[in-house]
């Protein structure tokens, strides 16, 4: 009864999810794996742009229902060389010899043998903590372990790799990172501060200083005689070391924005903030001078130096390769997607290591790592809240204002025309409405989208979100629920209606209907009858889908609606009858899904920390992933404009780049495939995704199509 208890649950929860209309293809096929369907190395193929071509795909498990999709590469796949599996998170690394160390997540140290870089090989032996070490800092031939609530343990570095236990230092509060400069040691120790240690005398246990700034302690870094201690919020503080290693107070960097990260290479200061990094010159170590800020970054974590290169991990990014030119920081970064959250870096012989979150180490060629690919970009003040095009232009709103911009014209500027923190932006006929939760609602004429003209504004209804139906306006706040306004005049607008919702996220209108996403409450329907909102129906979903407190957006089509929802990956629901919506089907996409567009039998899916996902949804009961390019930052908007795909990618803008293609497949063998490589006309790295009944595999930079080559 024991062995058939688990086998007869699963049944019933299988029924009942497909009595609800859940099919559950793409929950399960998420977690599967097939051992028979793999794609073997190819060879990357140069090809002579407006000419065709054709490739030979070897590999396993192929069937008549094998797809090939081809898209432009813009992350740098082919860049991860290899990969080893870790038992546990890890957090920190350090190279000794041929072998690297890794603090990981409650399992002490591991050891790996990485004499042959390209095939790292985990070693038995652990120094086992008991608890997660989180830094790991070399100062000659001792090793300072910052291992969390266990305090700092110290290790004493011994010949081929091999370490010893030392010493343990008790804290009160949690060590996250430490320095040492001379014979003194500095502990950051989050709440209780900076813990001063005189290492001339550890046996006394206790430090000889604790410095508190008012803050959580989350990094230290020295130059010279100079402490730079991160404060978060606070900013970075500057501490001057006395003849006795006190640190004296003697200034600070700060400019309101969150210090995550401090580092100190050569005579430069480098501080990661949110969204962005800062360059500071330390020719006056006690008052830095800025040198440069770059706004590339979206949530950096650490920074690094490798023979005369700078890398950056970014949790949201991945691995960055920061230009460097004229002693300073370039203008452009260049990323590859790890797909996972990134923990920690090292170089190893000609390859960097990766510790990911997703308890593996990811090796890269750094040589690789090339120049983003993209047909433009389009920058924006402060990252982007909405867009959206009207013939040839573009409105976008974010923490700055309303701002447009002419497509048409290759030179042409983004131009405000508004000022003020705006959410939302959504166009009915030759009207433009925008939102924000301080700014309110300002309507536009773009009868001539080159000249939009405010027409009014209604600075009263402060909203997340607007949905326009006629001469009704509905409205959505965070707090207030939705409410329900009609225009008297082109100046005068009257509250009719007020429904409670708990935490509006998004409102949509088709078919009649008005389609409410909640935090709490899923998604509810309404119908305008008489100046009311009426509600309909209510739609939650079934264990195991994730609920609707991570619904981002939704699209309606026809009788259907589609939504991007977190976790819980693309839903498709029948609206029908709108007092009993029915979920058709659902499918759990890579990363967490943001943003989506319905175009024709596709959805494209902005999945943030992984990419730009294509589903095909010609049955919509069955939808299948059939493509996935990395775009790790990709954020909440996707937009189809001349032939190509705008999207929201968090600090970088606006990106724009082709829409994937399927290509023509012929099934030679289970084992081969003959895909035919159609005319193109943008040149570029390009990449492959292979797909059959839920597995697929992707050849990163397999073609590279060129101009003026007779190849």
């Amino acid at each position: 009864m024991k062995k058939t208890l688990p086998v007869l649950l699963t049944f019933l929860l299988v029924v009942y999810l497909t009595a609800l209309g859940w099919t559950g293809y793409g929950f399960w096929t998420d977690f599967s794996h097939s051992q028979e369907f793999s794609l073997d190395p190819q060879q990357p193929l140069s090809v002579s742009l407006q000419k065709t071509a054709s490739i030979d795909l070897s590999g396993h498990g192929f069937t008549d229902e094998t797809r090939v999709f081809m898209h432009f590469d813009v992350n740098n796949q082919d860049a991860i060389v290899g990969s080893t599996p870790l038992m546990s998170i890890g957090h920190d690394v350090h190279l000794i010899g041929d072998t690297l160390l890794v603090g990981t997540n409650g399992n002490g140290l591991r050891q790996v043998d990485v004499s042959n870089p390209l095939k790292p090989k985990m070693l038995e032996t652990q120094l086992q903590t008991n608890s997660s070490i989180l830094d790991i800092n070399r100062h000659g031939n001792n090793l300072y372990a910052s291992s969390g609530k266990h305090g700092l343990q110290i290790f004493k570095v011994l010949e081929k790799g091999k370490i010893s236990p030392l010493q343990r230092l008790d804290t009160w509060s949690m060590a996250v990172a430490s320095k040492v400069v001379d014979h003194y040691l500095y502990v950051a120790a989050n709440m209780d501060g900076l813990l001063v240690y005189d290492l001339n005398e550890l046996e006394r246990k206790k430090p000889i200083a604790i410095v508190d700034p008012g803050a959580q302690v989350r990094g230290v870094d020295s130059y010279d005689k100079y402490l730079y201690v991160v404060a978060g919020r606070l900013g970075t503080f500057i501490y001057e070391l006395d003849n006795k290693g006190l640190p004296l107070l003697v200034g600070r960097l700060a400019d309101g924005r969150s210090a995550r990260s401090v580092k100190i290479i050569d005579n430069h200061l480098y501080l990661l903030e949110q969204g962005g990094v800062k360059q500071y010159s330390l020719a006056n170590p006690a008052s830095p001078e800025l040198v440069v800020e770059r706004f590339y970054l979206d949530s950096p974590t650490e920074l690094y130096s490798f023979d005369n290169e700078i890398f950056v991990l970014d949790s949201t990014r991945g691995l960055g390769r920061i230009d460097w030119s004229g002693n300073q920081l370039g203008e452009v970064a260049e990323f590859v997607n790890l797909g996972a959250r990134p923990m920690a870096l090292t170089k190893v012989g000609s390859y960097l290591y990766a510790i990911t979150a997703d308890k593996e180490v990811k090796i890269i060629d750094p040589k690789k790592i090339l120049p983003r690919q993209t047909i433009a970009r389009i920058p924006s003040p402060k990252r982007i809240s909405d867009f959206l095009v009207v013939e040839d232009h573009l409105f976008l709103t974010c923490r700055e204002g309303l701002y447009s911009l002419n497509l048409a014209d290759p030179g042409g500027q983004l131009r405000q025309l508004s000022k003020g923190n705006f959410i939302r932006v959504t166009q009915k006929e030759d009207r433009l409405w925008v939102s924000g939760s301080r700014k309110g609602v300002e309507l536009y004429d773009i009868t001539q989208p080159s000249r939009p003209r405010k027409v009014a504004a209604w600075p009263e209804i402060k909203a997340f979100g607007l949905e326009a139906v006629g001469e009704y306006l509905i409205a959505g706040h965070s707090v207030a629920g939705v409410s329900l306004h009609r225009r008297l005049n082109s100046v005068d607008m009257k509250m009719l209606d007020q429904v409670s919702v708990s935490n509006v996220l998004h409102i949509h209108e088709g078919a009649g209907i008005v389609a409410v996403a909640t935090a709490e409450e899923g998604l509810k329907f309404y119908r305008i009858d008489d100046g009311q909102l009426s509600f309909l129906s209510q739609l939650k979903l079934p264990f195991p889908l994730a609920d609707f407190s991570e619904a981002s957006e939704f699209q309606i089509v026809g009788k259907t609606i589609f939504v991007a929802n977190g976790k819980a990956g693309l839903l498709i629901v029948d609206i029908e009858n709108p007092e009993k919506p029915q979920l058709v089907s659902s499918l759990k996409l890579p990363g967490f899904a943001l943003g989506l567009l319905v175009e024709n039998d596709r959805v494209y899916v902005a999945g943030r920390y992984r990419g730009l996902h294509t589903v095909d949804v010609s049955k919509l009961d069955e939808p299948k992933l059939v493509d996935t390019i990395a775009m790790p930052a990709i954020s909440n908007r996707i937009v189809s404009y001349n032939g190509m795909l705008y999207v929201n990618n968090g600090p970088l803008g606006i990106e724009v780049i082709p829409k994937p293609i399927e290509l023509k497949v012929e099934l030679a063998a289970k084992n081969k495939l003959k895909v035919d490589i159609p005319r193109l006309n943008i040149p570029g790295r390009y990449s492959l995704y292979v797909g059959d009944n839920g597995h697929a595999s992707a050849l990163n930079s397999v073609l590279d199509f060129v101009e003026g080559q007779n190849l």
